[in-house]
């Protein structure tokens, strides 16, 4: 056999055809090890549009935020994997998916000893190749009152979270979970000198400013407590009379004086004259845009605007690439401010 010989009966060849069992198998097993890559690297049809939306990273209170990868997040990415000639409908995820897939052995409570609530977190991570950092408000649960029924390792840890106004950031490039406050310290103390402002946004970079007024009661009190065990505490704004409560917090889980003013501070840091401020800046390297560079959730930013400099919490922000070539990348970013 020569060689064209041999190339005819390579192209003649078909690729051997799959039951709906192998293909229900493919798509698990890509979803569990697959890791994201960007889409330059992998062998994907050419986009129809020029127009890419790359990835999403947002913030809300007490549920997992941001993505490891290039994709909407908290949602999966459909696509097409190719085995030769032939193509396969694949599902990807982002790595800390796999941390609320409903393959995983759902756990049970309560716990008989005491606890503390970040080594509960950790606890949940125990072979799963999962890290975690907790720079939010730790504190003790008694004996007992750690208790859980029928919840994955993520709504765990995403509960833990929101007891004391938290929220879990995934790492971009690495199975690592970090949690923080929503706020990083509340409102009314952002214009401090000590604030911990993470950068500030030249206004001249800004396109498409939009804003959205969505005022709340300027509340100074918040009654939180827990129920079967537990304390109970009046968390009052210094300086104020407390004249204008919250509704009342009660949460299983308050079982310590630090927890409970944590989620008191949270509640207050929701009230007043808030704007969702929403603007696009470009997406350079840290070192090319005066350090600017991306704008992450959770974190403070300062504007130093003509008419007065303020400051807004990142709740969000999208990134997308316009054009062919030599591409324009933007982020869309939306910050909460406190008037």
């Amino acid at each position: 056999m020569n060689d064209s010989e041999f190339d005819q009966l390579l192209k003649s060849a078909h690729p051997p055809q799959r039951t709906p069992q192998q293909h229900t198998a493919l798509t698990k097993r890509i979803v569990a090890r697959l890791h994201w890559q960007p889409r330059a690297t992998a062998d994907f049809p050419a986009p129809r549009r020029p127009r890419i939306a790359l990835w999403k990273l947002g913030l809300a209170t007490a549920c997992v935020v941001g993505l490891l990868g290039f994709a909407p997040a908290g949602a999966p990415f459909l696509d097409w994997v190719y085995f030769g000639a032939e193509p396969h409908e694949a599902i990807f995820s982002p790595a800390v998916a796999l941390l609320s897939m409903v393959f995983l052995k759902e756990k049970v409570g309560p716990r008989r000893m005491a606890a503390i609530a970040a080594q509960a977190a950790e606890a949940e991570l125990l072979n799963t190749g999962f890290t975690l950092s907790w720079t939010a408000t730790d504190w003790t649960f008694p004996a007992g009152a750690l208790s859980y029924q029928s919840q994955t390792a993520m709504q765990v840890i995403a509960r833990l979270a929101e007891t004391i106004g938290g929220v879990v950031l995934p790492a971009r490039d690495s199975d690592h979970l970090d949690i923080v406050p929503r706020y990083p310290l509340p409102p009314w103390q952002w214009n401090d000198v000590d604030a911990p402002i993470t950068r500030v946004i030249p206004p001249a970079m800004m396109t498409d400013l939009g804003g959205e007024w969505t005022p709340q009661p300027a509340w100074n009190a918040c009654y939180t407590s827990g129920t079967a065990v537990g304390c109970s505490m009046l968390v009052r704004r210094a300086g104020t009379a407390g004249d204008n409560p919250t509704p009342d917090v009660f949460d299983d889980w308050l079982t310590d004086q630090p927890a409970n003013q944590a989620r008191g501070t949270h509640e207050l840091s929701k009230g007043g004259n808030i704007e969702i401020v929403s603007v696009t800046i470009p997406l350079f390297p840290f070192t090319d845009d005066h350090g600017v560079g991306l704008i992450l959730p959770a974190n403070l930013y300062r504007v130093p605007e003509d008419t007065g400099a303020w400051v807004g919490l990142c709740l969000g922000v999208d990134i997308s690439a316009e054009g062919t070539g030599a591409v324009r990348v933007s982020q869309q970013i939306r910050l909460e401010r406190h008037h």
